[in-house]
């Protein structure tokens, strides 16, 4: 199966397909803007929580129009898709050797803090600059990061895999594709030159791209103490009214009304994850000075957009599920059909 957001990108790739990671984001980011006072919403400060925290949001319809529904990872319509908070996910040393990772790789893209933001998956190897048409690639001038620092990357997006595994008791869940690290560089004298850099807007992770299931942020800077602004809102599911784009299932621009019901301010380690579907509308606020950075994941129940986590300076561009479950014969959704007939079983005391 082919990734066509970063694919269709390709330098090489005719007009008409180096344009699909931008049509992906226009369809993020074509939304209309909300300018909001501060609020008296619930908000989770910058400084660090001794317990994590939950806020329950009811799974939404999105769900049932899945076209391929896996028991143990589809969430389902009703069921929790909230927001899940962990602070101290990353160690200090850890989120100082990604965002040396984001400086180095985004500085093949354009050198030094270009105002605005810039996104950068490592896997894939694509970054896009605060005001570029096309991305690049890091890994045009060859290899840029160590054997050490692959495995951290490695390791840390299959730590947040079973994190989110855990949060929604999930018996099977892939980690698929587009990721970014992204840096919001805060500046006075600095203008949107393009829809994607206009990153402020709300929208909802699975209009955007259908096959996301669960999202997950893990924050590499502070609010307060690294940047000002870049606050995480979340709104109800009741506050949004979205036009047809692509169809009825998973629409498209959409408008919010009303206040935020949740605030999250950054803080470097922090973890949040939640479901991808409209039970959680969000958007951050601008970063209006400083640097911001934060890693984007996102997981999915499809296994046809499964990505391999390769990581080895090398560009890839596809989807590796179809592949994988043509070899193995779909075995993945009988395991998880045995481990919930095993669960069944010390329920009952059979085991």
């Amino acid at each position: 199966c082919h990734w066509k957001t970063m694919a269709d990108a390709l330098p090489s790739a005719a007009p008409e397909r180096s344009a699909g990671l931008l049509r992906l984001l226009a369809v993020a980011l074509v939304v209309v803007r909300t300018e909001q006072a501060p609020g008296d919403w619930p908000r989770v400060g910058p400084e660090a929580l001794e317990e994590g925290g939950r806020w329950a949001a009811p799974c939404s319809h999105q769900y049932a129009h899945d076209d391929r529904i896996l028991p143990g990872c589809t969430p389902e319509v009703g069921g929790d898709c909230g927001r899940v908070l962990e602070d101290g996910f990353l160690a200090p040393q850890e989120v100082a050797t990604l965002k040396s990772m984001a400086e180095r790789g985004m500085g093949r893209g354009a050198p030094g803090q270009v105002p605005g933001p810039t996104i950068m998956d490592v896997n894939s190897g694509w970054v896009l600059v605060s005001g570029a048409f096309q991305p690049t690639s890091i890994y045009q001038a060859g290899p840029l990061y160590s054997e050490a620092e692959y495995a951290l990357y490695r390791e840390v997006v299959g730590r947040l895999k079973a994190r989110v595994e855990e949060a929604f008791a999930l018996e099977t869940l892939y980690f698929t594709a587009p990721t970014f690290i992204t840096r919001e560089v805060g500046s006075d004298d600095w203008d949107a030159g393009t829809m994607h850099d206009e990153y402020w807007h709300p929208h909802v992770d699975k209009n955007n791209t259908a096959h996301y299931d669960y999202s997950a942020l893990v924050y590499l800077s502070s609010q307060d103490t690294d940047f000002e602004g870049g606050a995480l809102h979340f709104f109800p599911q009741t506050s949004l009214d979205c036009a047809p784009f692509v169809d009825t299932v998973n629409p498209g621009p959409c408008l919010i009304t009303g206040d935020p019901e949740l605030e999250v301010a950054p803080r470097a380690g922090r973890v949040i994850i939640f479901g991808s579907g409209l039970e959680n509308p969000h958007r951050v606020t601008k970063v209006t000075s400083g640097v911001r950075y934060v890693l984007s994941l996102w997981f999915t129940c499809d296994r046809r957009r499964e990505m391999h986590n390769f990581l080895d300076g090398k560009q890839h561009v596809h989807f590796t599920g179809d592949q994988g479950q043509r070899q193995h014969g779909g075995n993945d959704e009988r395991s998880g059909a045995r481990k919930r007939a095993e669960r069944k079983k010390r329920k009952e005391g059979e085991l």
